[in-house]
């Protein structure tokens, strides 16, 4: 399962990358924005929690984003994630970095900056999607 604890446009942003690959959701935040929560129906399964973040709330998790507006409360998931093994991308303090992904059909392509230029990986992302998406229209 994978955790995303927050409910703003970061939250969104992630969303949106996560869509393609419709992993097993669980979404933690005391509200949401209008909309992660329309980006949250598409996944297959999505728990949505209204609710401040808790250390339980990692139980199952196998990846965490910590996306919350606090400094101190995104420390905090990190440091559980970290008791419990499990990778925490809370931007550069994390223990691993998102790289850009999109999917088309059985490929997968993901670009990295290494966390740090995010959007122009997000850029190259879909520059690269396109020509992929083109080739693979001519039949290689």
């Amino acid at each position: 399962m994978v955790v995303v604890v927050g409910g703003g446009k970061a939250a969104e942003a992630k969303l949106k990358g996560l869509g393609p690959f419709n992993p097993h959701l669980r979404v933690i935040a005391p509200q949401f924005s209008p909309e992660s929560l329309r980006l949250m129906a598409l996944f297959t399964e999505c728990e949505i929690l209204y609710k401040l973040w808790d250390p339980a709330d990692l139980k199952e998790a196998v990846l965490v984003y910590a996306l919350t507006n606090d400094p101190e409360v995104n420390q905090a998931i990190l440091a559980e994630g970290r008791l419990r093994g499990i990778p925490v991308n809370a931007g550069l303090k994390g223990t691993f970095r998102s790289p850009a992904a999109g999917k088309i059909d059985d490929w997968t392509l993901a670009v990295s900056s290494g966390g740090q230029h995010p959007s122009l990986a997000r850029q190259a992302r879909d520059h690269l999607l396109e020509s992929l998406r083109s080739w693979l229209r001519q039949g290689r």
